[in-house]
């Protein structure tokens, strides 16, 4: 359906300005002059997050029920407006369709097409699995971290086993030692293999993927040998130039303060310090036209050594190239070890992924492009036939080339095709803003969307770019503020392209009135009085607006960096604000999970006195202030294994370690949660651990060892949603706070610099020797203007870049606010008028352009702030109760559960026979077995009112002749013994102990078998070597009968 003349159509979307409005009436307006009521399945409309999707749907859903309604709702009038405006139809047209277009999206939703391009791609995979050579039922893993966790101890398990990558690993051990680092290697090899899963390194990363660690290790030995020549050259230079001077009679005092011979003797010695072109002493940057001499000099010195100053200054700038040799081969050898590495770790990738089916979520583009790549109409897209015709691409200046490479066969193909009528049957709209372009090191790459809103049109329809003048979100002195003061700091880019950018970045304020901005500069020098002075002004800033009649909930604080997070949320909690954080969100800051967590890793260590520790500190938080505190814990750290728990049964704490050693992952920490009575204190933070344990139950074995190392890896990452209403304020990065909005934002450590390139990195192609290895992975800094022309090209690429990234996350977050804006930045004390390029210099210099800068003056603002008048309401939020029961309480049975593999008698004499080993495990003597058959009623094992058929079945057991004497104090009682041998854990049922003699009992349900003969043959051994005689081995079958065999 074409909409418009012009089939192709670029929006220039800065923030606010209404670009979800604009895709919903394009959208709208689509589906409504349509021929069909289910055209919705022609339109493919993209965006960058799940997120975003799920605000899309409900936006167009809504508006289509709000249509439908007799009386269109307020909220929805200026979008009918525009888009009766856009179709022409009637009012009465518009109410019906939509009604019947939105109960077809209703009854077909999974045709409603919006996703992200992840989920689009993995779609078109999915379908295509077969023809792209993919496994047809394989799995998505979300989670790359994981696996490429796994594959960098897979290596490294493998040291001693492969003798040359143990060398390797030994070599890069000791050279991090050497430059005062951990030895611990993980770390680096984790940074190297996440280069594996980012589509910025894909070039570099092929040419090398032939290549394998004895390639790596010839051009160490080139590398080293090339910088063996330029060390040699270096002292060859200082040789001829103390030659020279012997050779004319002069000596180190005849120089001016002797710098240059002190600087020859360094290069003999190969002490020299290196120093980038900015730091060059004035000497050195005129060593080839200022005299090298003092006016004192006699007329004879200075002639001769005027005379051969031209020999002395190539002798200098020869050695400065050979210096820069130096410092190039150094840097590529510093990450050389780690690359060399990441083909191996490829390669545990790969095997991982064939043994779990799986397909890494960062790979989905990488094979689309596989397979389109010269194909003029390539298959995949052929075989969507005419689906898709209408096309809407949100937040493209977050998409990756990649990415845009392999939608423009599709696109094309749609926007080339004609109709019956000789009309275009596609369009395509692309909505974006390259200043909010903040995902550059994820492959967002704004440049494609600047050259697109220019001049680029990669498709033979004619293309329009459109601006949206107007911000519906801030107040007009917002808008104002914004307005000036990016249309300075464009001034301060170094390229063309970016600075017409911001220049012309003028909006149109909607609103008519009011909005305040706030500037503060702190005067902080270190990174301990900065942490102090940004929280404090933060929060003194919060108390006047609360004083003022505002909400917290409407208050939000941007920070650049998490660890600014953690600063402001830590004295804000002391100060008894409340908050809501990606801090206070994470599940591992919940107690009650990492109570979970403490058991869970106490049943694989039950001996650790710090886990032991974590644990009663848990349970009796509530007596911390009581003299009875100490005892409770401390008298209970001296206790192992079961005995422990047993410790804490006069608390009503009943809890049986076995039980949860035999239990599936997921109904251990149910059982956990009952047994603490924690479903008492449940919220959303127990219910995310309880599903994320359950995820990995379904995906892995569902082993505690494994689940506890799949929790270490990400409890930084997991969080809760925040919820909706609490008066609290909210503190956010800006990356996350990208799309929203908030009525209040204040933006504390504004302290960022525009030309950070401490944590990046630069991959250089070596275009010349030594390059054995075509690519060089080098960290970036200001050395590599000296490297050459290629290196330093790459760099000032890098600054341009990050300059313009820095400028944007700027950007982000002064332009989320809708009422007021605090930014808190900070001064030097000793140098308050100084000007730097970072955000405090821009600031500074826009405040000294409107001539208001005082170096007096650490506040300054722009608009009135009023008083709220708008009473906010409290919203008080009722909790769910969390629901837990114990497995023996459930009514349903899963068909693929082991116990239905066996008839319905066998299931139930396994079932009873484990229940009373269970009992049997807590039992000493006979004066035992009511605490636990209570015990096991309490951890749901068994039902009351089988309490009698238990009690009888036990007394049985402890009452027979055989055995009477093994329930008694008679002899030392160890039930469920562990003993370490060479073959593992071995656990024995009860192990009774007299003097030097031992009396072995093993618990089985069922017929005998004469495995367990051979078993019981095993223990009698482990018991003999450490030092005990058996006297006897016994047999009891539990169920159905009790039948005693001695051996």
């Amino acid at each position: 359906m074409n909409t418009t003349s012009s089939p192709f159509q670029v929006y220039n979307a800065s923030a606010g300005s209404g670009k979800t409005f604009t895709i919903v009436k394009q959208y709208l307006s689509i589906l409504l002059k349509a021929n069909r009521l289910d055209y919705y399945k022609n339109i493919l409309a993209i965006t960058f997050t799940n997120k975003a999707v799920g605000e899309m749907k409900s936006r167009i859903v809504n508006s289509l029920k709000d249509f439908a309604e007799e009386e269109t709702p307020s909220k929805s009038l200026a979008l009918f407006a525009e888009v009766q405006k856009e179709t022409g139809l009637s009012e009465e047209e518009i109410k019906k369709k939509s009604h019947l277009i939105l109960r077809s999206i209703l009854h077909n939703y999974a045709a409603f097409d919006v996703s992200t391009i992840d989920g689009f791609t993995h779609r078109v995979l999915r379908t295509f699995a077969k023809d792209l050579g993919l496994p047809i039922n394989f799995d998505v893993e979300l989670n790359t971290v994981d696996i490429l966790t796994e594959a960098v101890d897979k290596l490294i398990s493998k040291a001693g086993s492969d003798k040359k990558l143990t060398q390797v690993l030994i070599d890069f051990a000791i050279s991090k030692a050497d430059d005062d680092k951990s030895w611990d290697i993980a770390k680096d090899l984790y940074e190297i293999a996440s280069l594996l899963v980012n589509e910025n390194h894909i070039l570099p990363l092929k040419e090398l993927e032939q290549k394998e660690l004895e390639d790596f290790q010839k051009f160490d030995e080139e590398l080293r040998a090339y910088l063996k020549i330029s060390e040699d050259k270096l002292k060859q230079n200082a040789a001829s130039f103390f030659n020279l001077l012997q050779q004319n009679g002069l000596d180190d005092k005849d120089y001016n303060r002797g710098s240059i011979p002190s600087h020859f003797k360094k290069l003999q010695d190969l002490s020299y310090s290196v120093k980038t072109s900015d730091k060059k002493t004035k000497w050195e940057q005129e060593i080839d036209s200022a005299p090298h001499y003092a006016k004192k000099q006699t007329d004879e010195k200075k002639s001769v050594m005027d005379a051969i100053q031209p020999q002395v200054a190539e002798l200098y700038f020869s050695s400065e190239e050979q210096i820069n040799k130096i410092e190039f081969y150094k840097s590529i050898l510093k990450k050389l070890t780690s690359l060399s590495l990441l083909n191996l770790i490829h390669k545990e990738v790969e095997v991982i992924k064939t043994e779990k089916n799986l397909l890494l979520i960062s790979e989905f583009n990488r094979k689309i492009s596989e397979s389109i790549k010269e194909q003029p109409a390539p298959f995949i897209y052929e075989r969507l036939g005419e689906r898709y015709q209408e096309f809407f691409i949100d937040e493209f200046q977050d998409t990756s080339s990649l990415q845009w490479n392999n939608l423009i066969p599709l696109i094309e193909n749609n926007l080339s095709t004609q109709d019956e009528t000789g009309k275009q049957k596609g369009n395509l709209f692309l909505v974006g803003d390259a200043k909010q372009s903040i995902y550059r090191w994820r492959g967002g790459e704004a440049e494609q969307f600047i050259n697109l809103s220019e001049n680029a049109n990669p498709f033979s329809a004619e293309k329009q770019t459109i601006t949206l003048p107007k911000n519906f979100r801030s107040q007009p002195e917002i808008v104002n503020f914004n307005n000036n003061f990016f249309k300075f700091c464009a001034e301060r880019l170094s390229w063309e392209q970016y600075r017409n950018l911001f220049e012309n970045a003028h909006q149109e304020p909607h609103h008519q009135n009011g909005g305040y901005v706030n500037i503060s500069f702190l005067e902080a020098t270190n990174a301990e009085e900065k942490n102090e002075a940004y929280p404090q002004k933060v929060l003194a800033t919060i108390n006047e607006l609360t004083q003022k009649g505002y909400a917290k909930r409407d208050i939000c604080i941007l920070v650049r960096k998490k660890n600014h997070g953690y600063q402001v949320a830590n004295f804000l909690n002391e100060n008894g604000i409340p908050i809501i954080s990606t801090e206070t969100l994470l599940v591992k800051n919940s107690e009650e999970v990492r109570f979970l967590v403490a058991i869970l890793q106490f049943s694989l260590n039950p001996s650790d006195k710090n886990l032991k520790f974590e644990i009663l500190d848990y349970l009796f938080q509530s007596q911390k202030e009581s003299d009875h505190y100490f005892h409770t814990i401390y008298d209970r750290l001296q206790i192992d294994h079961q005995e422990f728990f047993e410790s804490l049964t006069e608390f009503d704490y009943f809890f049986n370690l076995n039980v949860l050693q035999r239990s599936t992952l997921y109904e251990s920490v149910e059982y956990i949660i009952r047994s603490f009575h924690l479903e008492q204190k449940a919220d959303a933070y127990l219910q995310f651990f309880l599903d994320f344990v359950y995820e990995f139950a379904q995906k892995n074995i569902g082993n505690i060892a494994g689940f506890i190392d799949h929790w270490e890896l990400n409890k930084d990452k997991l969080s809760v949603i925040a919820p909706e209403g609490e008066d609290a304020v909210q503190i956010m990065t800006i990356h996350t706070s990208k799309g929203l909005e908030f009525p209040i934002v204040i933006y504390p450590y504004a302290n960022e610099s525009l030309e950070d390139t401490r944590f990046d990195d630069i991959w250089v192609p070596l275009l010349e020797a030594p390059n054995k290895i075509p690519y060089a992975y080098l960290s970036a800094n200001k050395k590599m203007d000296d490297f050459g022309e290629v290196p330093s090209a790459l760099y000032q690429k890098l600054l341009i870049e990050n300059e313009f990234d820095a400028l944007n996350i700027l950007y982000v977050a002064l332009t989320r606010p809708e009422q007021q804006l605090y930014i808190i930045s900070e001064v030097d004390p000793k140098k308050p008028g100084e000007v730097k390029n970072d955000y405090p210099g821009l600031l500074k210099g826009y405040l000294q352009s409107l001539q208001l800068w005082n170096e007096n003056q650490l506040e300054y603002s722009f608009g009135d702030l009023p008083e709220n008048s708008t009473k906010t309401e409290e919203v008080f939020l009722q909790p769910m109760p969390f629901i837990s029961s114990p497995p023996s309480n459930h009514d349903i049975t899963l068909v693929t559960k082991s116990g239905l593999l066996w008839d319905s008698e066998q299931q139930e004499a396994i079932d009873k026979g484990n229940l009373i080993h269970n009992l049997l495990m807590n039992i000493y003597t006979e004066k035992d077995i009511a605490s636990a058959l209570k015990k096991s009623i309490k951890a749901g094992e068994m039902n009351a009112e089988d309490t009698e058929e238990y009690k009888m079945k036990v007394k049985e057991i402890i009452q027979h002749p055989d055995l009477q004497a093994y329930f008694t104090h008679e002899y030392q009682i160890y039930n469920e013994k562990e003993l370490i041998t060479e073959n593992g854990f071995k656990r024995i049922d009860r192990l009774c102990l007299k003097n030097n003699e031992a009396v072995i009992i093993d618990y089985k349900t069922g017929d005998e078998k004469a495995i367990y003969t051979n078993q019981l043959n095993e223990y009698t051994n482990y018991i003999t070597e450490i030092g005990y005689q058996v006297k006897q081995k016994i047999i009891v079958y539990l169920y159905p009968s009790v039948t005693v065999k001695i051996l």
